[in-house]
């Protein structure tokens, strides 16, 4: 008599779903970039504003717009903290307008600019955000990423470099694999997030395709593509990226990432070559990289019996920049991270249909992280719909010094 699969109604499947989703609904706090505009006087004035578009920012400093206003014909001083990052820019404007020095501190630059019109002086700062200064505010960028939670490219777990690996990892090592024993099939992910780092708070969404093939009873071929959109209190960023893998099984008995047969150990012990990349930009916040990774991914079995299995997970990943314009933009380059992650996955199996997954990983960025270690649990349950498709919902947390997140993710496989 052959495996029976249960019915379950797509109500009850979203429900399970909301469910997840709603672990990642967080309260959103703080602003991006926070202005705070002071002036000797007399008499002493003190201004702070926020926002979530640097340019718009820059030009309601410069020709003082809004409630900045009350600088109307007096010098004053800006300090801008930037993604959690404190006084990461200043900016002193003379009392016409007409002059206005530019200084990041972290990299001991510093710039005078002056025009006939406060228009002028606002058009030669923007020039210098999307052009002249490209170097050295992907130099400021870098420091960033050193000393906020909130870097956009590098330096924590939402960061660029932080969720491709994480992507390789999910798509090599980290899901249930419901025992298909066909030789290709597709998965798609479909997750929602809530994450904060530092007092800076966003939701991020996003969909990631898998591909997976077996070539040969020892080798195998795994692609992905995920998306991604942040929004950070009105801050947009966009997200793209793509990855190769090829899983080779150290089995005799056969390559395993698609359902083949088990080793003695009762799986299969598989090495993974990988390189990846990712390209994210957010205009509001003048920001972006891409950045291409290469590394190894591993999967041992340690224990499999009586629908039990235990796997001891590990990924070591190299991430570079790659020199890029958007929009007259020069794009973060400036990455030199590695990044290392090792965990442990239990699977067991409920009935002839379902299967229960607990994965724990810990990582660790090599060189200097705003967030250089953090802890990430996830939870899942898959359920095979039939013999060549099955249904997962997860939800995962991750926790680090000034960091959380909580995600839900629905993923959907198809094998033939």
């Amino acid at each position: 008599m052959g495996m029976t699969y249960p019915r379950l109604s797509l109500f009850k499947v979203f429900i399970c779903f909301g469910l997840c989703l709603l672990f990642s609904k967080g309260m959103v706090s703080g602003a991006p970039i926070t202005v705070t505009a002071t002036s000797p006087g007399p008499p002493p004035l003190t201004l702070t504003q926020r926002g979530a578009n640097l340019a718009s920012l820059i030009e309601q400093i410069v020709e003082r717009q809004g409630d900045l206003a009350i600088f109307l014909g007096t010098d004053f001083t800006v300090t801008l903290d930037y993604l959690g990052a404190e006084e990461a820019l200043f900016i002193s404007v003379s009392s016409d307008g007409l002059r206005a020095t530019l200084e990041i501190p972290e990299i001991n630059f510093s710039q005078d600019f002056e025009s006939l019109s406060p228009s002028g002086l606002n058009d030669q700062l923007q020039t210098f955000l999307r052009r002249d200064g490209s170097a050295e505010l992907a130099a400021m960028r870098k420091e960033v990423n050193k000393r906020s939670p909130a870097g956009l490219t590098d330096g924590n777990p939402s960061s660029t470099t932080a969720l491709i690996a994480r992507d390789v990892f999910a798509a090599l090592g980290g899901a249930v694999d419901a025992g298909s024993e066909n030789r290709h099939g597709f998965r798609v992910h479909v997750t929602g997030a809530s994450f904060k780092s530092g007092n800076i708070s966003g939701h991020r969404y996003g969909a990631r395709l898998d591909y997976h093939r077996v070539i040969s009873p020892h080798v195998g071929l795994s692609a992905f593509i995920p998306l991604s959109y942040t929004h950070i209190q009105g801050a947009r960023t966009y997200g793209i990226g793509g990855g190769l893998a090829l899983p080779i099984s150290l089995s005799s008995r056969g390559f395993g990432l698609a359902g083949a047969r088990e080793t003695s150990l009762g799986g299969k012990w598989i090495l993974a070559p990988f390189i990846a990349s990712s390209f994210r930009w957010s205009e509001d916040l003048g920001a972006g990289g891409a950045v291409v990774t290469y590394g190894l991914h591993t999967r041992f079995p340690v224990f499999h019996r009586e629908g039990w299995r235990v796997e001891i997970l590990g990924q070591i990943s190299d991430f570079r920049g790659i020199p890029l314009k958007v929009d007259g933009y020069t794009l973060d380059s400036v990455v030199d991270q590695q990044l290392v992650k090792a965990g442990i996955s239990v699977n067991r199996q409920l009935g002839d249909a379902f299967r229960a997954h607990l994965t724990v990983t810990g990582n660790q960025y090599w060189q200097s992280a705003a967030v250089s270690r953090w802890l990430s649990a996830e939870t899942a349950i898959a359920w095979q719909m039939t013999p060549r498709s099955a249904l997962q919902l997860s939800h995962a947390y991750h926790t680090g010094s000034r960091f959380t997140e909580h995600t839900g993710q629905l993923m959907l496989r198809f094998s033939f």
